[in-house]
Order: structure tokens, then sequence, then C-alpha cells
């Protein structure tokens, strides 16, 4: 039974392109069954084994080390700890120096790799809050490529009359999910990169998004690049939290076709 249902959450995790979420949600919930089959293969193994129970530990300890290390992994493209927002962060020494020479490097670490955390002391207060005082210009439309806790938690709060929410790499978006552009494990690629689709220059995704005409943008967090992107493009940063960076564009009156404001 322990190995049908380490077998069977696996190939979940081929068919769906792999362990791709925050997390590693998708494999993580097998990892005491991991452990617990090989603790049931290293006993039979000493059962039948001519070598010393002194013998059969350290392969064992190995082991059981080795299932914890595979379960981390580092993509460095993270600004901050070189890791994507979301992912555990290894230990390393380059770590451990950055964490001395920043003294709020910890909290902001702690708050990157556990998402409750995260979610409800940065984003939470933002949506319950915050959110309201930008509805006076009338529905707030939000872009983001995270769509997880933040739309879920908008229908708490906020009808989609109120609040509206576009997922630009299209795990919630049929209509982006159908576009015809290169994907990889997370939905359409150009989705992430919300300064060049907002830009004009993602092709079908950016016709999408414009049509949406969104005033609102949630980010985990954004490079220097993006900030100029998104405030040349009238957008103001109303909130910056470790894990959760959001701007607005303020209503502007819209030309008329007779050039009138």
């Amino acid at each position: 039974a322990t190995v049908l249902c380490i077998l069977l959450q696996d190939s979940f995790c081929l068919m769906v392109g792999g362990n791709w979420m925050e997390y590693h949600r998708f494999w993580t919930p097998t990892i005491p069954l991991q452990v617990v089959l090989l603790l049931l293969l290293i006993g039979r193994l000493q059962r039948v084994s001519l070598f010393s129970e002194r013998v059969i530990q350290w392969p064992a300890v190995t082991m059981l080390l080795s299932v914890a290390v595979l379960q981390q992994r580092d993509d460095g493209t993270n600004t901050r700890f070189g890791v994507i927002k979301g992912q555990a962060t290894p230990l390393s020494w380059t770590l451990l120096q950055r964490l001395s020479a920043e003294p709020d490097a910890v909290t902001q670490l702690l708050l990157l790799n556990g998402s409750s955390r995260r979610d409800t002391q940065q984003l939470l207060p933002f949506i319950r809050d915050q959110l309201p005082k930008y509805l006076s210009d009338g529905p707030v439309r939000v872009v983001s490529y995270q769509a997880g806790y933040f739309p879920y938690t908008l229908r708490k709060f906020y009808s989609p009359e109120q609040v509206q929410f576009f997922d630009s790499v299209g795990l919630a978006n049929q209509v982006v999910a159908r576009l015809p552009m290169s994907k990889n494990f997370i939905g359409v690629e150009a989705g992430t990169h919300l300064s060049e689709v907002l830009a004009g220059t993602a092709g079908p995704l950016s016709e999408a998004v414009a049509r949406f005409h969104p005033n609102m943008i949630y980010m985990l967090d954004a490079s220097p690049a993006d900030s100029a992107e998104f405030s040349r493009l009238g957008f103001i940063k109303v909130w910056d939290k470790p894990g959760a960076v959001i701007w607005f564009r303020p209503k502007v009156n819209l030309p008329t076709t007779d050039g009138r404001s």
C-alpha cells in the first residue's frame, strides 16, 4: 500500500509536468511515506544481511538524508536569496553570510518560505483593510501570475462586481490557457513577465490583458526594471512587503473621440 501511494502520487506529478508548484506541494505529501518505505527496506535488509548492524546504519542515514536533500531545489532566480520566491531555500554558506549581514533577512526569509505566514501577515492586511479605499475609482481589476491565495481570499470580502482577477499564466483562466503561446510547467511562459505584458510586447497575451483593463498589479517581488516600467505606465506602488508587492493605477479620464476629456 505504501509503494502504491507513492507511485500514484509520482505518476500524477509526471502527468502535470513535474513537481512545479511552490513549496513542492505535489511531492511533499509522500515524504513521510518515503521515509516509512526506507525504514521497512532497511529492516528487511538487516534481517537478510550478513553484515553487522553498524554497517547497515550508515547507508540508512545516508538514504534518509538524501530524501530530504532531494526535496530542495535552487533555481537561482530570486533577487534576494538566490531562489524563486515561495520555493524552499536551501541552506548554504552564502545564505548564512547574507543572513548575518542583513538584520531583517531572517524575517524576510521566514516569510518567503512559509506560504501561510507570508499570505496572512503580508497580503491579508492589504486585502482586508487597504483594498476598500481603491474601490472609490470603480471596480478593481487585478492582474497577477499568483492565482492562489489572492483570488481565493478576495471572494471572502468582495463581490466579482467590486474586484475582478486576471490570471496571466492561465492556470485559472481558460482564455489565457488557450493562447497559441509558449508554455512551461507553470502555464503561459510570458505571463510571469508582467512588465512586458502590460507594455504590450507579449503578443496575444498583452492583447487579452489590455481588454481586461487592469488597474492593479500583484506580484511576489519585482525587479527595479519592473518597477520602472509600471511607473511609466501610470501605476503607483501602494504596498511593499516581503512576498507581496502591489501597484495601483488611479482612474484617468480618457479623451473622447472629439478630443474632450
